[in-house]
């Protein structure tokens, strides 16, 4: 499963701490949405294209691959929400695949993300205002120049972390963003699926 991919790199301590520690409080975010990012948040460098509509999510997630010759991971994984059940299909098999999984609160949710982030980014200051990738943007700094420094572009309309950095390494990029309701075909869970052993208690 995508979620047991280590979390490395910009306040992965923050991360650990405050979305995996049980009695985290959530944060009001758009229930509807699409929203495509490039991220080294957890580990490897991985493309996220997710939808959530409600209770309903899909991400969309590849990872290059670091081996010659050898296929990217390619996964679409289906959250239920409400009932904490995932479902996740490996796209490079030809047959028909699924596992199941279950999951708390946290999953790839970039608003939730975004706002966590947010909450522990200290004596952050905003130095100006930008457009990445089309999206206007605040511009918000903290630290001294060198490893210490950090960056975040946000979303003026919705606060949602478009572009981020950690010293000169870019760690999060926005590439598109959309509030608008998502095609309900995207969250049909494949037939797969029924057959799969149900998840572990």
């Amino acid at each position: 499963m995508s979620m047991c991919l280590p979390i490395v790199g910009f306040w992965s301590l923050v991360l650990l701490a405050s979305l995996i520690a049980s009695g985290a409080q959530p944060v009001r975010t758009p229930k509807a949405y699409s929203v495509t990012e490039v991220t080294s948040m957890f580990g490897a460098i991985m493309t996220l294209k997710i939808d959530r509509d409600g209770d309903k999510a899909v991400v969309d997630e590849t990872v290059p691959s670091r081996t010659a010759g050898s296929a990217d991971i390619h996964t679409h994984t289906y959250y239920d929400i409400k009932n904490h059940r995932s479902y996740s299909v490996d796209l490079n098999f030809a047959k028909p695949n699924c596992s199941t999984g279950t999951f708390d609160d946290n999953w790839f949710d970039p608003f939730e993300m975004s706002a966590t982030l947010m909450r522990d980014f200290e004596n952050a200051q905003q130095v100006g205002t930008e457009t990445v990738n089309g999206i206007a943007t605040k511009v918000m700094e903290s630290g001294a120049a060198g490893s210490g420094h950090k960056k975040v572009w946000l979303d003026l309309t919705s606060g949602l972390i478009i572009k981020a950095e950690s010293g000169t390494e870019t760690i999060i990029e926005v590439k598109q963003v959309s509030l608008a309701k998502p095609p309900d075909s995207l969250f049909a869970v494949p037939e797969a699926c029924a057959a799969a052993p149900p998840p572990p208690s």
